[in-house]
């Protein structure tokens, strides 16, 4: 009895500094990571090596890209007729081996992030997310085209996206 106690005591140390060590390595990839809700706009401060900002990114933003990704599981199938692991595939087949290091870092750092706030993603789907405009404008119609020639419909999207960081603290305003 002595003996499974003691074996008891040392397991909820090992658990308890376990937990402590993850809560710390969380806190020092954190630290210098900031988010502020204001008159409906979210705004982030990142900074560190890119694997520390895409962590920041997806610890910060988690529900946001949660809720991005749902809708577009939902919808690009209706609007593309491929389902998300079309998108997948294409990003594993050819795009993520495109992706410079340094944003693959980023990347992984993001579904990292994602991850300590319960969230289940990993980088084909952060990828397949930063890329649906290409994949669903441009390379589904091209397959369309070789399948049936004249059946797809290959031209620029009718929108814009960009964004614009500008003044002496670096605001970054998106506009579409």
């Amino acid at each position: 009895m002595k003996s499974a106690l003691c074996s008891f005591a040392v397991l909820v140390i090992i658990t308890l500094f376990g937990c402590t060590q993850k809560h710390q390595a969380t806190t020092d990839r954190m630290a210098n990571a900031t988010r502020l809700d204001s008159n409906g706009w979210i705004y982030v401060h990142l900074s560190g090596s890119p694997a520390d900002i895409g962590y920041q990114h997806g610890y910060l933003l988690a529900n946001e890209i949660d809720t991005l990704l749902k809708v577009m599981k939902y919808y690009l199938p209706y609007s593309s007729k491929k389902d998300w692991n079309f998108y997948r595939k294409a990003v594993a087949d050819f795009v993520w081996k495109k992706v410079d290091p340094e944003y693959q870092a980023e990347i992984k750092g993001i579904t990292e992030g994602m991850a300590a706030k319960g969230m289940k993603y990993d980088t084909l789907d952060i990828t397949a997310l930063n890329a649906y405009i290409e994949l669903s404008s441009y390379y589904v119609p091209t397959l369309m085209n070789k399948a049936k020639p004249g059946s797809g419909d290959n031209k620029a999207p009718g929108n814009c996206s960009a964004f614009i960081a500008t003044g002496s603290t670096n605001k970054v305003f998106f506009v579409s």
